[in-house]
């Protein structure tokens, strides 16, 4: 072989080395694709399903939610019922203030108040077709002492609510429920245990409340200046067979308008300044809670469409409460939207309108922040306090606009108020677990 042969030989050989370098370049560049392909893949594959764990625990934590009200729900209602008393009024007697909250566990459903009477208010019930998929709520009661203090147990707090109260008279609870979804794989062994899990959990907190009513005085009509309250011809305020004075009110008592053929029955009176605010009619209460507490709870400036829609016939049997702009406005009742009801309590943030042929039979208690002007025709029995001024009737009314204090009606207006009901407001806690499989 000689040089000639020997140098194509070296030069063949570093070009095969080049081609084979080459191509191990391409197979690695190929692989390294392929790998990032497949960790691109993977990971997209881990984000899609950690977006649908989180999905899902999101709407089981929002059944959890729903679960947890229901115990809420079902604790106000066990509340109406026992019409829970003062702890020394009650009987059997009450030996803790709050001992009042005792649910009660038989073997005959229709009596059962809870399946756990240890723990409180217990239920649990299916959530899902599938028969799995279950919800249970407990709303926690407090022991006597010596057992431990339970923070989320059912409490009375009436003396943190209203002044002059204690706790133990039943006008304030806190209560809590908490609400949980779980996997029921096994209905023979308890929620929380293998093979069952819990898949979410929620706690929501909020106050149950029984109100009073104290009137400045046993009388019809009251409000703040004397000189602010007129009663046009046919305008009549009358104390009744049971009251003590006609209108009240703090100051310029002398400066009452009654217009010819305007009539009072019993003596105009001066009444505390402090006896017409929020808070003194209504022990402890402020319009914020009386709001978050009504049966009917109107938030808007009323004009007639809203008060079709919203309010087209006062409810009877009921606290009512309508925020007429928050103070500023004025809520007018008249042919269309009527102002008829028996037995309820009306609170107007703002004034109050009542116009000719609104078929005014109103029958309870009416409190208005700002001014009432009720024309004729009106029947209303038992009291109104309009703080900033009241007119009865027009000059030349044809008809009688006539407000007459009444026992009976304003102690059905208490009972109304005596109710228990919920707060709007409440606190709610999730509790985070990990992404559930069941």
């Amino acid at each position: 072989m000689g040089p000639s042969d020997i140098y194509q030989d070296k030069k063949t050989t570093r070009r095969q080395c080049r081609h084979s370098q080459a191509g191990s370049a391409l197979i690695v560049s190929i692989m390294m694709v392929m790998v990032a392909f497949m960790l691109s893949y993977v990971g997209l594959q881990l984000i899609t399903n950690s977006n649908q764990a989180s999905t899902q625990q999101e709407l089981y934590t929002a059944e959890a939610q729903n679960v947890a009200r229901s115990g809420i729900r079902d604790a106000l209602q066990w509340f109406q019922a026992k019409n829970v008393v003062a702890e020394g009024d009650a009987t059997p007697a009450v030996a803790y203030p709050d001992g009042a909250f005792e649910p009660q566990s038989s073997t005959n459903p229709a009596y059962s108040d809870t399946m756990d009477a240890t723990i409180g208010m217990v239920q649990e019930y299916p959530i899902a077709p599938n028969g799995v998929l279950w919800g249970r709520y407990e709303v926690p009661r407090q022991g006597p002492s010596p057992t431990p203090y339970v923070s989320l147990a059912a409490h009375d707090i009436s003396a943190q609510m209203i002044p002059g109260d204690t706790d133990g008279q039943g006008n304030v609870w806190s209560v809590s429920s908490i609400g949980y979804v779980f996997a029921n794989r096994n209905p023979s062994i308890p929620f929380d245990q293998y093979p069952n899990k819990v898949l979410a959990k929620t706690e929501v907190t909020t106050h149950f409340y029984k109100l009073s009513l104290v009137l400045p005085a046993d009388g019809p009509a009251f409000s703040s200046n004397g000189a602010s309250v007129s009663l046009n011809y046919n305008g009549e305020a009358e104390e009744g067979s049971t009251g003590t004075c006609s209108i009240g009110v703090t100051e310029n008592v002398s400066n009452i308008y009654v217009a010819s053929g305007g009539v009072t029955q019993g003596p105009a009176t001066l009444i505390p300044a402090a006896s017409l605010a929020v808070s003194e009619v209504f022990p402890g209460m402020s319009l914020n809670q009386l709001a978050g507490i009504a049966d009917n709870y109107t938030p808007t400036s009323l004009v007639p469409t809203d008060m079709g829609k919203n309010l087209y016939t006062l409810p009877s049997g009921a606290l009512i409460f309508i925020n007429a702009n928050s103070g500023s406005g004025t809520v007018t009742f008249n042919a269309t939207y009527t102002f008829n009801a028996t037995n309820s309590v009306l609170i107007v943030d703002g004034n109050l309108d009542v116009e000719p042929y609104a078929d005014a039979y109103f029958s309870g208690f009416i409190y208005v922040t700002g001014t009432a002007i009720i024309k004729e025709p009106a029947n209303i029995t038992g009291a109104i306090i309009a703080v900033n001024g009241l007119e009865l009737s027009e000059p030349s009314a044809g008809d009688i606009a006539q407000i007459i204090y009444s026992t009976s009606e304003i102690q059905a207006a208490e009972q109304v108020l005596e109710t228990y009901r919920k707060n709007s407001a409440e606190t709610l806690q999730e509790t985070g677990l990990p992404p559930p499989g069941y």
